[in-house]
C-alpha cells in the first residue's frame, strides 16, 4: 500500500502543480489533504489519521469535481486505495 500510496501522492502533487490560481479556501484544503497522506506514509496504522484523511478526500473531491477533473480523478484512486484497506 505504501508504494501505491506515494505513487498517488505523486500523481496529485503534479496535479497540483498545474492549476495555476487557487483561492486562499482552495489551497488550505489541498495543503492539509496532503498533510495528512504524509501522516499516513509515516504512521500506516494510525486509525485517526486514516479516517481524517478519508473525510478531507471526501470533502476536495466535491469542492474540486466540478473545477479540476483530474485532480479528482486522482484523489478518487486514492480514496478507492484507502477505502479497500479495510481499516
Amino acid at each position: 500500500m505504501d508504494e501505491n500510496l506515494k505513487k498517488l501522492k505523486m500523481d496529485l502533487d503534479a496535479e497540483i502543480r498545474k492549476m495555476n490560481s487557487l483561492d486562499d479556501i482552495s489551497r488550505e484544503k489541498l495543503d492539509k489533504l496532503l498533510g495528512y497522506v504524509d501522516i499516513k506514509l509515516q504512521k500506516p496504522s494510525d486509525p485517526a489519521n486514516h479516517d481524517r484523511l478519508i473525510g478531507h478526500l471526501e470533502d476536495n473531491i466535491h469542492h474540486f469535481e466540478a473545477t479540476h477533473p483530474d485532480l479528482t480523478m486522482v484523489m478518487n484512486r486514492m480514496l478507492i486505495l484507502l477505502s479497500n484497506l479495510g481499516i
